[in-house]
Formats: C-alpha cells, sequence, structure tokens
C-alpha cells in the first residue's frame, strides 16, 4: 500500500504524524502487517490505534527508539535534504547501498535516486521530517501492543540499528527478532529471499497459534 505522499496518493504535509498516515490505510479485520523502514512504524501505529485489524506484524529496517546522538544526526541530514534535495538523495543513496552492492548492481542504485529525485519535493520532506521523530510519537505506548512482531534488520543499516531492533524487542510485549549479515538498510532489495521467508514463517507461526 502507498503512504501518504508516496506513489499515486495524495500530497503529505508537514507536520503530519504517524495517526495521519495510518489513518489512510484500509484494513480488514484480522490482517498481518508488513512494514519497511516507515512503513514499519506505521504498522506499529495501526496496531495501538486499530488493534481489531492488525493479527500480526513483520516489520523491516524500522528505527527503534534514538539516542541523543542519533536524533542530532537524523535532524541534520534532514536540514542537508532541506537545503538541496539532490545532495540528501545522494547521501541517502549512499548510506542505503553498501559498496560491494553498489559496484555489483549500480543500475538500481541509480533507478532509485532518479525515482527520489522525481518524487514531490514537499511530500519528500514532510515524510523524512516525520521520520526524524515518530519514534517519539509511539514508543511510550509500544508495551500495549498485544500482536505478536517479528523484526529484522540489516547488521550495517547505520539508521535502523541492530541495537534499534534490540530496543524494539524488548519493549514490545510480543516480539522476536534478527539482524542480516552483510546488509543494510534496503533489505526488501537487497535481500529479498531473507524477507519473503521472514514473512511467510512468521504468519505461518502465528496462524498455526490461531488454529490451535
Amino acid at each position: 500500500m502507498d503512504l501518504l505522499g508516496h506513489g499515486d496518493r495524495s500530497a503529505a504535509p508537514m507536520g503530519l504524524s504517524l495517526r495521519d498516515l495510518a489513518g489512510a490505510v484500509d484494513l480488514a479485520a484480522g490482517t498481518h502487517v508488513v512494514g519497511f523502514s516507515l512503513g514499519g512504524l506505521v504498522a506499529l501505529r495501526l496496531a495501538l490505534d486499530c488493534p481489531g485489524l492488525v493479527r500480526s506484524m513483520v516489520v523491516v529496517s524500522t528505527i527503534g527508539l534514538r539516542t541523543a546522538t542519533e536524533r542530532m544526526r537524523i535532524r541534520q541530514r534532514f536540514a542537508a535534504a532541506q537545503r538541496n534535495h539532490d545532495d540528501g538523495v545522494d547521501e541517502m543513496i549512499g548510506r542505503w547501498f553498501r559498496t560491494e552492492w553498489r559496484e555489483r548492481d549500480a543500475p538500481l542504485a541509480d533507478e532509485l535516486a532518479t525515482l527520489l529525485r522525481r518524487q514531490d519535493r514537499g511530500s519528500y520532506l514532510a515524510c523524512y521530517d516525520l521520520f526524524c521523530r515518530a519514534d517519539l510519537e509511539i514508543w511510550p505506548w509500544l508495551g500495549a501492543i498485544e500482536a505478536p512482531v517479528t523484526a529484522i534488520t540489516g547488521a550495517d543499516d547505520g539508521g535502523a540499528t541492530p541495537a534499534m531492533l534490540e530496543k524494539l524487542v524488548t519493549t514490545l510485549p510480543h516480539a522476536a527478532g534478527s539482524v542480516v549479515p552483510g546488509a543494510a538498510h534496503l533489505l526488501p532489495l537487497e535481500r529479498p529471499d531473507i524477507v519473503t521467508r521472514t514473512v511467510i514463517d512468521h504468519v505461518e507461526a502465528v496462524e498455526r497459534r490461531v488454529r490451535a
């Protein structure tokens, strides 16, 4: 599903919240929700606001509570993106693609950079601004989530770090996590095999427990 400000959805205004994004997501009762990066935070917001709709979640490359230093760094990157959109895209691609992966799959990195440059700048910055503060919006209430969660992140992810994954797993009541070696932030593109297997195993395990 495309979030506001993405794909064919309407523009995302500055100052939006995770609740704004979650409120624009249509779910049936008992849905297994998979969210990547910002989408993982939206999934957690959905589980808080609509517990009857979310049966379980897989959150991929999703941040936990940032330290003061991590918060300062993401704000610095956001400010740079505000000043120069193209420079912000280049910096992001540089973080998302490990050197070996970019050398191996340069067309994919170039394609993603082109897509980011074409995105509506206002929506891009609005979602980036939300990403800088979204952990604070939901963190105090994560202990209320009853849905089972599987969280995965890349060992080399400098944004959704393994330490953040550990915070998520220990804060959520019913969560398990794993770290993918030799991978950074874009797990669905870099290691689709692992992401797919993780989602299938998670959903099958939850459904077995529901039927038991």
